[in-house]
Protein backbone atom coordinates (compact mmCIF):
# COMPACT_ATOMS: atom_id res chain seq x y z
CA UNK A 1 0.00 0.00 0.00
CA UNK A 2 2.75 2.38 0.99
CA UNK A 3 4.84 1.53 -2.06
CA UNK A 4 1.85 2.12 -4.36
CA UNK A 5 1.44 5.62 -2.95
CA UNK A 6 5.09 6.56 -3.48
CA UNK A 7 4.87 7.38 -7.23
CA UNK A 8 1.84 9.63 -6.66
CA UNK A 9 3.58 11.44 -3.81
CA UNK A 10 6.69 11.99 -5.94
CA UNK A 11 4.59 13.39 -8.79
CA UNK A 12 2.85 15.74 -6.35
CA UNK A 13 6.20 16.98 -5.02
CA UNK A 14 7.51 17.60 -8.55
CA UNK A 15 4.28 19.41 -9.45
CA UNK A 16 4.58 21.66 -6.40
CA UNK A 17 8.22 22.40 -7.20
CA UNK A 18 7.38 23.32 -10.78
CA UNK A 19 4.53 25.64 -9.85
CA UNK A 20 6.13 27.21 -6.78
CA UNK A 21 8.37 29.46 -8.87
CA UNK A 22 6.74 30.48 -12.18
CA UNK A 23 9.97 32.30 -13.13
CA UNK A 24 12.31 29.35 -12.53
CA UNK A 25 13.86 26.84 -14.91
CA UNK A 26 12.17 23.95 -13.07
CA UNK A 27 12.02 20.83 -15.27
CA UNK A 28 12.47 22.61 -18.60
CA UNK A 29 15.03 21.31 -21.06
CA UNK A 30 17.86 23.84 -21.26
CA UNK A 31 20.83 24.50 -23.51
CA UNK A 32 24.06 25.93 -22.11
CA UNK A 33 25.81 28.75 -23.96
CA UNK A 34 28.18 31.66 -23.54
CA UNK A 35 27.24 35.18 -24.62
CA UNK A 36 29.80 36.85 -26.87
CA UNK A 37 27.84 40.08 -27.49
CA UNK A 38 24.84 41.91 -26.08
CA UNK A 39 23.29 43.37 -29.24
CA UNK A 40 20.58 45.20 -27.28
CA UNK A 41 18.27 44.57 -24.33
CA UNK A 42 16.44 41.64 -25.93
CA UNK A 43 19.04 40.24 -28.35
CA UNK A 44 22.17 38.24 -27.53
CA UNK A 45 24.87 36.67 -29.66
CA UNK A 46 26.28 33.38 -28.40
CA UNK A 47 29.40 31.38 -29.22
CA UNK A 48 27.38 28.22 -29.96
CA UNK A 49 27.44 28.24 -33.76
CA UNK A 50 27.63 32.03 -33.62
CA UNK A 51 23.85 32.11 -33.20
CA UNK A 52 21.73 35.09 -32.16
CA UNK A 53 19.05 34.71 -29.48
CA UNK A 54 15.91 36.86 -29.33
CA UNK A 55 14.50 36.89 -25.79
CA UNK A 56 10.89 35.69 -25.81
CA UNK A 57 8.17 37.51 -23.88
CA UNK A 58 9.72 40.99 -23.85
CA UNK A 59 10.39 43.98 -26.05
CA UNK A 60 13.10 46.50 -25.13
CA UNK A 61 13.94 49.90 -26.66
CA UNK A 62 15.84 49.70 -29.93
CA UNK A 63 19.40 50.90 -30.41
CA UNK A 64 20.51 53.31 -33.11
CA UNK A 65 20.44 52.52 -36.84
CA UNK A 66 21.71 54.37 -39.87
CA UNK A 67 18.20 55.84 -40.14
CA UNK A 68 17.41 56.70 -36.54
CA UNK A 69 18.92 57.51 -33.14
CA UNK A 70 18.38 55.05 -30.27
CA UNK A 71 15.07 54.87 -28.47
CA UNK A 72 15.02 56.41 -24.97
CA UNK A 73 16.52 54.12 -22.28
CA UNK A 74 17.84 51.60 -24.81
CA UNK A 75 21.26 51.97 -23.21
CA UNK A 76 19.79 51.28 -19.77
CA UNK A 77 18.29 47.98 -20.97
CA UNK A 78 21.58 46.88 -22.54
CA UNK A 79 23.56 47.88 -19.46
CA UNK A 80 21.18 45.98 -17.15
CA UNK A 81 21.57 42.73 -19.08
CA UNK A 82 25.36 43.15 -19.43
CA UNK A 83 25.70 43.67 -15.68
CA UNK A 84 23.59 40.61 -14.89
CA UNK A 85 25.50 38.39 -17.31
CA UNK A 86 28.90 39.62 -16.16
CA UNK A 87 28.18 38.30 -12.66
CA UNK A 88 27.80 34.87 -14.25
CA UNK A 89 30.87 35.05 -16.51
CA UNK A 90 28.47 35.50 -19.46
CA UNK A 91 27.29 31.90 -19.07
CA UNK A 92 23.59 31.33 -19.76
CA UNK A 93 20.98 28.61 -19.99
CA UNK A 94 18.14 28.97 -22.45
CA UNK A 95 14.82 27.28 -23.15
CA UNK A 96 13.85 27.32 -26.82
CA UNK A 97 10.45 28.39 -28.15
CA UNK A 98 7.63 25.93 -27.61
CA UNK A 99 6.23 25.68 -31.14
CA UNK A 100 8.38 23.81 -33.65
CA UNK A 101 7.38 26.09 -36.54
CA UNK A 102 8.43 29.22 -34.68
CA UNK A 103 11.76 28.43 -33.02
CA UNK A 104 13.32 31.24 -35.07
CA UNK A 105 12.00 34.64 -36.09
CA UNK A 106 12.06 36.06 -39.60
CA UNK A 107 15.59 37.36 -39.01
CA UNK A 108 16.86 33.86 -38.21
CA UNK A 109 17.25 34.54 -34.49
CA UNK A 110 16.67 31.70 -32.03
CA UNK A 111 13.60 32.46 -29.89
CA UNK A 112 14.20 31.53 -26.27
CA UNK A 113 13.69 32.18 -22.56
CA UNK A 114 17.09 32.97 -21.06
CA UNK A 115 18.54 32.32 -17.59
CA UNK A 116 21.86 33.13 -16.01
CA UNK A 117 24.06 30.25 -14.93
CA UNK A 118 22.84 30.67 -11.34
CA UNK A 119 19.19 30.41 -12.45
CA UNK A 120 18.06 34.05 -12.67
CA UNK A 121 15.34 34.65 -15.27
CA UNK A 122 16.77 37.40 -17.54
CA UNK A 123 13.41 38.49 -18.94
CA UNK A 124 11.97 38.80 -15.44
CA UNK A 125 14.98 40.89 -14.39
CA UNK A 126 14.52 43.40 -17.24
CA UNK A 127 10.76 43.62 -16.76
CA UNK A 128 11.03 44.24 -13.01
CA UNK A 129 13.51 47.06 -13.56
CA UNK A 130 11.18 48.70 -16.09
CA UNK A 131 13.58 48.29 -19.01
CA UNK A 132 11.27 46.04 -21.04
CA UNK A 133 7.62 45.64 -21.97
CA UNK A 134 5.83 42.30 -21.99
CA UNK A 135 5.37 41.09 -25.58
CA UNK A 136 3.49 37.83 -26.11
CA UNK A 137 3.59 35.33 -28.97
CA UNK A 138 1.32 32.33 -28.30
CA UNK A 139 1.72 29.44 -27.78
CA UNK A 140 4.95 30.46 -26.00
CA UNK A 141 3.26 31.14 -22.67
CA UNK A 142 5.44 28.99 -20.40
CA UNK A 143 6.65 31.93 -18.29
CA UNK A 144 3.85 34.40 -19.03
CA UNK A 145 2.50 34.52 -15.47
CA UNK A 146 6.01 35.45 -14.33
CA UNK A 147 6.47 38.13 -16.99
CA UNK A 148 3.03 39.60 -16.41
CA UNK A 149 3.67 39.96 -12.66
CA UNK A 150 7.13 41.46 -13.25
CA UNK A 151 5.77 44.02 -15.72
CA UNK A 152 2.90 44.96 -13.41
CA UNK A 153 5.34 45.47 -10.54
CA UNK A 154 7.40 47.92 -12.62
CA UNK A 155 4.31 49.72 -13.97
CA UNK A 156 2.83 50.20 -10.50
CA UNK A 157 6.15 51.61 -9.30
CA UNK A 158 6.57 53.73 -12.46
CA UNK A 159 10.07 52.43 -13.10
CA UNK A 160 12.14 53.04 -16.22
CA UNK A 161 10.04 53.00 -19.38
CA UNK A 162 6.83 53.40 -17.39
CA UNK A 163 7.69 56.93 -16.31
CA UNK A 164 9.22 58.16 -19.59
CA UNK A 165 6.92 60.39 -21.66
CA UNK A 166 8.07 58.77 -24.92
CA UNK A 167 6.35 55.51 -23.92
CA UNK A 168 3.15 57.08 -22.63
CA UNK A 169 0.08 55.60 -24.42
CA UNK A 170 -0.93 57.63 -27.48
CA UNK A 171 -4.54 58.80 -27.68
CA UNK A 172 -6.05 56.97 -30.67
CA UNK A 173 -7.67 60.16 -32.02
CA UNK A 174 -4.22 61.74 -32.46
CA UNK A 175 -2.59 58.92 -34.41
CA UNK A 176 -0.76 59.96 -37.55
CA UNK A 177 2.31 58.91 -39.53
CA UNK A 178 4.52 61.21 -37.48
CA UNK A 179 3.61 60.26 -33.92
CA UNK A 180 3.21 56.48 -34.29
CA UNK A 181 6.59 55.25 -33.10
CA UNK A 182 8.65 53.72 -35.88
CA UNK A 183 5.93 53.61 -38.54
CA UNK A 184 8.17 55.05 -41.25
CA UNK A 185 11.07 52.90 -40.12
CA UNK A 186 8.80 49.87 -40.28
CA UNK A 187 8.26 50.66 -43.95
CA UNK A 188 12.05 50.40 -44.31
CA UNK A 189 12.12 47.01 -42.58
CA UNK A 190 12.87 47.98 -38.94
CA UNK A 191 9.87 46.21 -37.41
CA UNK A 192 11.13 46.07 -33.81
CA UNK A 193 11.02 49.84 -33.42
CA UNK A 194 7.30 49.99 -34.14
CA UNK A 195 6.09 48.84 -30.70
CA UNK A 196 3.38 51.25 -29.45
CA UNK A 197 0.90 51.72 -26.60
CA UNK A 198 -2.46 53.13 -27.66
CA UNK A 199 -5.44 54.27 -25.58
CA UNK A 200 -8.98 54.99 -26.72
CA UNK A 201 -12.68 54.21 -26.34
CA UNK A 202 -14.03 51.15 -28.14
CA UNK A 203 -16.80 51.96 -30.62
CA UNK A 204 -17.71 48.45 -31.71
CA UNK A 205 -16.63 44.82 -31.84
CA UNK A 206 -17.44 42.74 -34.89
CA UNK A 207 -16.59 39.32 -36.26
CA UNK A 208 -15.41 38.43 -39.73
CA UNK A 209 -14.76 35.01 -41.23
CA UNK A 210 -11.23 34.75 -39.83
CA UNK A 211 -10.99 37.40 -37.13
CA UNK A 212 -12.60 39.49 -34.43
CA UNK A 213 -12.16 43.26 -34.85
CA UNK A 214 -12.13 45.90 -32.09
CA UNK A 215 -12.87 49.34 -33.57
CA UNK A 216 -12.22 52.66 -31.85
CA UNK A 217 -14.61 55.62 -31.88
CA UNK A 218 -12.86 57.84 -34.40
CA UNK A 219 -12.08 55.03 -36.86
CA UNK A 220 -8.33 55.66 -36.71
CA UNK A 221 -7.36 52.21 -35.44
CA UNK A 222 -8.73 48.68 -35.50
CA UNK A 223 -7.49 45.74 -33.43
CA UNK A 224 -7.46 42.32 -35.08
CA UNK A 225 -7.70 39.10 -33.05
CA UNK A 226 -7.35 35.97 -35.16
CA UNK A 227 -9.98 33.30 -34.48
CA UNK A 228 -7.22 30.82 -33.58
CA UNK A 229 -6.27 33.08 -30.62
CA UNK A 230 -9.79 33.81 -29.33
CA UNK A 231 -9.64 30.94 -26.85
CA UNK A 232 -7.07 32.93 -24.86
CA UNK A 233 -9.70 35.63 -24.27
CA UNK A 234 -12.30 33.53 -22.44
CA UNK A 235 -11.73 35.44 -19.17
CA UNK A 236 -11.48 38.76 -21.00
CA UNK A 237 -14.24 38.66 -23.67
CA UNK A 238 -13.63 41.38 -26.30
CA UNK A 239 -17.37 41.65 -27.05
CA UNK A 240 -17.79 43.26 -23.61
CA UNK A 241 -15.39 46.12 -24.40
CA UNK A 242 -17.78 48.39 -26.31
CA UNK A 243 -17.88 51.83 -24.69
CA UNK A 244 -14.86 51.16 -22.48
CA UNK A 245 -11.48 52.88 -22.60
CA UNK A 246 -8.67 50.41 -23.13
CA UNK A 247 -4.90 50.44 -23.60
CA UNK A 248 -3.45 48.07 -26.20
CA UNK A 249 0.21 47.36 -26.94
CA UNK A 250 1.79 46.02 -30.11
CA UNK A 251 2.88 46.79 -33.63
CA UNK A 252 0.87 49.28 -35.71
CA UNK A 253 0.52 48.87 -39.47
CA UNK A 254 -1.13 51.01 -42.11
CA UNK A 255 -4.43 49.53 -43.25
CA UNK A 256 -4.26 48.88 -47.00
CA UNK A 257 -7.99 48.18 -47.30
CA UNK A 258 -9.88 50.36 -49.79
CA UNK A 259 -13.15 49.96 -47.94
CA UNK A 260 -14.59 53.46 -47.24
CA UNK A 261 -15.14 52.62 -43.55
CA UNK A 262 -11.73 50.99 -43.03
CA UNK A 263 -9.58 52.45 -40.27
CA UNK A 264 -6.29 54.11 -41.17
CA UNK A 265 -4.20 51.76 -38.99
CA UNK A 266 -4.53 48.33 -37.43
CA UNK A 267 -2.79 46.26 -34.78
CA UNK A 268 -2.72 42.49 -34.28
CA UNK A 269 -3.54 41.35 -30.74
CA UNK A 270 -2.58 37.78 -29.84
CA UNK A 271 -3.19 37.62 -26.10
CA UNK A 272 -5.35 39.47 -23.53
CA UNK A 273 -2.28 40.43 -21.47
CA UNK A 274 -1.44 42.90 -24.25
CA UNK A 275 -4.59 44.85 -23.38
CA UNK A 276 -6.02 46.42 -20.24
CA UNK A 277 -9.13 48.40 -19.33
CA UNK A 278 -8.48 51.92 -18.05
CA UNK A 279 -10.64 52.78 -15.06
Amino acid sequence: MKSSLLPAILLLIISIQCTANPCGINQHKTITAKVSLVVDGDTLRITNGKKTIRLLGINTPEGSTEMSPPDPLSGHASHAIKTLLKKNNNQILFVRAKNASGKKDRYGRVLAHVFTKDGKNVQQHLLEKGFAFNMIYPPNLTFQSCYKAAALKARNSRLGLWRHKYYKPLEVSTLNDNNVHGLKLMDAGYRGRNFNHITGIVKSVRRSKRSLWINFQNNRLSIRIARKNLHYFTDYPPQDLTGKRIVVSGYITRNRSRHPRASKYYMVLRHPDMMRIQK
